[in-house]
């Protein structure tokens, strides 16, 4: 993990978009470069990436993942480098399996929970920087922040602050011991299916653009952020 080398705000300008615009590639003029940004669980010691959307990678240099001790995080937010050659589409790498990329930047991820409002702890610690987004599943969160030695998801809680206006407000806090911490960066997810099932009765899908009028979601403002859960094409 020392070797994680992280431009934090490149990383979040990234983050807003899942793939970007195909780019020439450098080795070989029939050959595109595609740049993914995401969150993904880690497994075979950084070989395999994982996705939320159960889309898996192959890692071609796992060892960027790997701590000093050769162990990986079990989750990590990453920004990844994927070559297509020629005559493959950005559709290729979803209908194949481990498909090969390159670890270019990435940050430890962490699985918390949400709480019930009244139960969150009181005592907590603000954010240098915090991007949210939602995703098959979850809400996740881009920190930086006061933080111990020792990370976990448990230095992280949220909960529902309110449903109006058919919006959902949701507190991400830092509930971390940081009397002897310091300022680092990390990622965590909170699975928000059952949030939405729960409000199910307030909270109700609406189109997230008009040029896309069969496209919806649930509209969210995570520490005073506005942002969409994506909940793909309806047809009503």
């Amino acid at each position: 993990m020392n070797k994680f080398k992280l431009f934090f705000m490149g990383l979040v300008a990234l983050v807003m978009t899942s793939l970007t615009s195909c780019l020439p590639g450098n080795d070989d003029p029939t050959n595109s470069t595609v740049v993914m940004t995401g969150f993904f669980n880690v497994s075979q010691n950084g070989k395999v990436l994982t996705a939320d959307d159960d889309h898996t990678f192959s890692v071609s240099n796992p060892s960027f993942l790997q701590y000093k001790d050769g162990t990986t995080p079990g989750r990590v937010m990453a920004v990844l480098e994927i070559v297509l050659e020629q005559g493959q589409t950005v559709e290729d790498i979803y209908n194949k399996e481990y498909y090969p990329v390159e670890v270019k930047n990435a940050i430890s991820g962490y699985f918390s929970y949400f709480v019930e409002k009244e139960s969150a702890k009181e005592k907590t610690t603000s954010f240098a920087s915090f991007t949210p987004s939602a995703a098959d599943g979850y809400v996740n969160c881009m920190t930086e922040t006061i933080l111990p030695e020792t990370v976990n998801g448990s230095c992280f809680q949220a909960y529902v602050e309110k449903v109006e206006n058919n919006t959902m407000y949701i507190k991400v806090i830092n509930v971390s011991d940081t009397s002897k911490g310091s300022l680092r960066y990390a990622a965590v997810s909170f699975p928000i299916q059952s949030i939405f099932d729960m409000y199910k009765e307030v909270l109700k899908p609406e189109v997230i653009d008009k040029n896309y009028p069969d496209y919806y979601g649930y509209k969210l403002i995570v520490n005073d952020q506005s942002i969409y859960y994506n909940l793909g094409k309806i047809v009503k």
